[in-house]
């Protein structure tokens, strides 16, 4: 398998999915593009974004509820 064909591991996807917002989680997915991991890149990318798209349902959500 080449390097840039290697997938995120479930733990790396689950971190990406809750820490969306970190300094952290930014400079790693920004670190596999770098070292040639494309594909890692394109799904720590995915998985923040769907994280944000949660939590901002789930703000939206709480809001329409208790408003």
């Amino acid at each position: 398998m080449k390097i840039e064909d290697i997938p995120l591991r479930t733990s790396q996807k689950l971190m990406y999915l809750l820490f969306f917002w970190g300094v952290f989680t930014l400079v790693m997915a920004n670190g596999y593009k770098e070292n040639g991991y494309t594909r890692k890149y394109r799904e720590a990318w995915k998985f923040m974004k769907i994280g944000f798209s949660i939590s901002v349902a789930l703000l939206i959500l709480v809001v329409a509820v208790f408003y």
